[in-house]
């Protein structure tokens, strides 16, 4: 073979090759069937708490995980949003624990094994007492010694079920409210279409009807909703979905004219070392912006460099490392599309095995706008065990203009917050 003849052979091979690049660059083969699954972790006993606040009791059989319809947990999040340090104990240990409480609650799970002398030892620790009972259960007393009894109709079960939509040992989420066929949105974990338009925190009021109950009764410090001189607070998170490091440092400037911070999350792709200059990740952090992990789902270009001839599903740790590799030790989460998956228990358990304690995906996609699960409040989701998740779970109202939201929505949110609401 003449030289002239090798040269030819080598550039048709280069063209050949190169065109055959090309074209699965621009159609990726899908490797997603061969992706390894995400590791998950079933939630175990939670911190027993601090003593000296307000203390919770609790059924045995709850903390040994055989109760998964029963939300007794959920009295932890109430407790500490409201009054701060918690503590919780099992009934069969009430007689051998000992210390003064503002507060001691009953939960439901346990308040069939407290009898009146166990109540009566209780009163003798606690300013008040809150028994939370089935509605069919008979009345209690109205005191238990010197402490008041007040006695509510399956508040925890009822304001847990408001939060997260699916409660106890099925957790298995249906395709209902949501507009995005292939995604497991938040909307779909609403059993009413009425949940999809809410200014009003309903879950929340429940509670603080409750602690108005309580402070007509006794005078128990509670925490501040906001810092002193400020009449409300809000969060301000942004979905970064691959826009990179020069439009997302515009918007964050912006906000710093006016004092503001917010969440950014990024999408882990392959191209981050692309998108985000280092010195871009400076001065974002400079600026005060968290940078965190928005976790995609679905399949995302791999390959080496910018050739990208497949896709598939990367794992949410492997994700987690991307950032890391980049200096950026991400713990909080906001799911790409708000997509959670088939079951809200491994979603959260995913989360938990992945290293990631806060998460942010719970809010109106394009269907909703406001108070979707009542609360604007921090709340740990009740596994399918009916033990907490160790995830915490911080819910948005509204992202963009969709689901209807204006400015005049928007105004009355604030409004709200302040007045009423907290």
């Amino acid at each position: 073979m003449t030289r002239r003849v090798r040269i030819v052979v080598v550039l048709a091979c280069v063209v050949v090759s190169g065109g055959v690049l090309r074209h699965f660059d621009q159609h990726p083969i899908d490797l997603t069937r061969f992706a390894p699954a995400d590791a998950s972790v079933a939630p175990h006993e939670p911190p027993r708490g601090i003593a000296g606040g307000a203390l919770l009791v609790v059924s045995p059989e709850v903390v040994a995980r055989a109760s998964g319809a029963d939300a007794s947990f959920a009295w932890l999040d109430i407790l500490e949003n409201e009054y701060g340090a918690t503590r919780w104990i099992r009934a069969d240990e009430l007689s051998r624990d000992a210390g003064a409480v503002t507060l001691a609650v009953v939960s439901r799970s346990a308040a069939s094994d407290i009898d009146a002398r166990a109540l009566d030892r209780l009163a003798t620790r606690a300013l008040v007492i809150v028994i939370d009972v089935d509605g069919s259960d008979a009345a209690r007393p109205a005191h238990a010694g010197s402490a008041p009894i007040i006695a509510v109709d399956d508040l925890a079960n009822r304001v847990a079920r408001r939060r997260q939509g699916l409660l106890g040992s099925r957790q298995t989420i249906d395709k209902r409210l949501g507009r995005y066929p292939q995604v497991r949105e938040p909307e779909d974990l609403l059993e009413s279409p009425d949940s999809l338009d809410r200014e009003f925190p309903d879950a929340d009021r429940l509670v603080a009807d409750l602690a108005a109950r309580i402070d007509t009764l006794v005078a128990i410090p509670r925490l501040a909703m906001h810092p002193a001189g400020f009449a409300g607070t809000f969060l301000m998170t942004h979905d970064e979905d691959e826009q990179g490091g020069a439009s997302t440092l515009s918007l964050l400037r912006r906000e710093a004219e006016w004092g503001g911070r917010s969440t950014v999350f990024l999408v882990p792709s392959g191209r981050l070392w692309e998108s985000w200059s280092d010195a871009e990740i400076a001065e974002a952090r400079r600026l005060g912006a968290d940078l965190e992990l928005h976790w995609n789902r679905f399949a995302m270009p791999a390959g080496v460099w910018k050739v990208e001839p497949y896709k598939t599903v990367y794992r949410l740790s492997t994700q987690r490392e991307t950032l890391r590799r980049r200096g950026l030790e991400a713990t909080m989460n906001r799911t790409h599309y708000l997509h959670l998956g088939s079951d809200l228990s491994e979603f959260f358990r995913t989360l938990d095995a992945a290293g990631i304690e806060v998460d942010a995906t719970f809010g109106p996609n394009r269907a909703g706008r406001g108070h979707l699960f009542g609360t604007a409040r921090p709340f740990h989701p009740i596994d399918r065990t009916g033990l907490p998740s160790p995830v915490m779970e911080v819910p948005f109202q509204t992202q963009e203009d969709w689901g209807g939201v204006d400015e005049a929505f928007l105004a009355r949110l604030f409004r709200q917050s302040a007045d009423v609401d907290h």
